[in-house]
């Protein structure tokens, strides 16, 4: 009988909604009338969304750096196999670097870039990455600028230091000189004249032998997109409740 009479009271505008509780409302089936004022601000959203996406950001670059840096490990000499992150062998770059702490990350407003930043480690990075032909000078910068000092044994031109000819039985291993084609022997070096001859002369002989025999055929070892498909699911929960 009272919702009877509510009902009719309710239709002919003579009770308000306000005056009956909502749960009743609902549970009789009677429509609810609700009046409201939304104000939007997007500048204000906008604001909070690019402070959020920046810290999201640094947050993933250094998740996936952490994940990669997981996948090389350091081992002494041995290579990885095919299709494996590669292994690290603690040599480090011209910046102090070894290749597992090479890999950095950088995130401005809109991106973040992750991989090998010093200069001798991004060929690395890209050769073990993708596979390829490569120079294998790449594998032996030292060599190219080796630094002899008194009493070690170096090369010498016997076109430069003619003397040195009666060296060519014992001493000669079948090098020549680049520049005039003189046979070269290893000997004690005695001077700082020999020693700066020897370091040019080994610097010749170097870039002859990687012209001759510089290219070789390298497997990928990829690190970079297995690392980011392992961090990959944790991206979403970098990014729940961020906007505050």
């Amino acid at each position: 009988m009272l919702k009877e009479v509510i009902e009719s009271q309710y239709s002919s505008g003579m009770l308000s909604p306000g005056l009956v509780p909502q749960s009743k409302l609902k549970e009789w089936g009677m429509p609810l009338h609700v009046n409201a004022r939304v104000a939007f601000t997007p500048q204000a959203v906008m604001k909070l969304e690019a402070a959020a996406r920046k810290r999201v950001l640094k947050r993933t670059g250094a998740y996936v750096r952490k994940v990669v840096q997981s996948l090389i490990r350091k081992r002494k000499k041995k290579t990885s196999p095919p299709g494996h992150a590669p292994f690290y062998h603690g040599h480090r770059g011209p910046g102090g670097l070894t290749f597992k702490q090479s890999i950095l990350f950088e995130a401005d407003s809109y991106s973040v870039a992750i991989g090998p930043q010093d200069n001798r480690w991004k060929d690395f990075g890209g050769l073990h990455e993708f596979g390829g032909v490569r120079s294998r000078k790449l594998l032996n910068p030292k060599k190219m600028e080796r630094r002899y000092r008194i009493g070690e044994v170096g090369p010498v031109s016997t076109g430069k230091f003619k003397r040195q000819r009666r060296n060519i039985g014992g001493n000669f291993r079948g090098f020549t000189d680049p520049l005039d084609g003189s046979p070269v022997v290893f000997i004690r070096l005695t001077s700082k004249r020999q020693i700066e001859h020897a370091r040019r002369l080994n610097r010749r002989m170097q870039k002859q032998y990687f012209s001759q025999n510089g290219m070789a055929k390298y497997p990928a070892r990829p690190f970079m997109g297995p690392g980011f498909q392992l961090a990959k699911p944790k991206f979403a929960e970098f990014w729940r409740d961020a906007i505050r």
